[in-house]
């Protein structure tokens, strides 16, 4: 798949984490927070850079809920390069 090309290693990473946490699933949604507790080794600001990117290539969306304020969803492209990752991890 070309769509993870794109992507750094710091983004591969968040959206990993983002799929994980979902586990894998289109309709759960998590806070920010509990994404970033999955993610170690990695300074905040590019985790942060990381999100913005994320959101704006159309591979995780911003969900409102109603009292933790906003939320992270996967998208079908970030479900399928989240896939990706995943087969490459097992790999090695």
């Amino acid at each position: 798949m070309d769509d993870d090309n794109d992507l750094t290693p710091y983004e591969k990473a968040v959206l990993f984490a983002c799929c994980d946490a979902n586990n894998f699933s289109l309709h759960s949604h998590v806070p920010p927070e509990y994404v970033r507790k999955r993610i170690k080794n990695i300074p905040a600001k590019y985790i942060k850079k990381a999100f913005k990117t994320l959101f704006a290539k159309g591979y995780i969306l911003k969900h409102p809920a109603r009292r933790s304020g906003m939320t992270i969803q996967l998208t079908k492209k970030g479900l399928q390069v989240g896939l990706v990752i995943l087969d490459e991890i097992r790999e090695t």
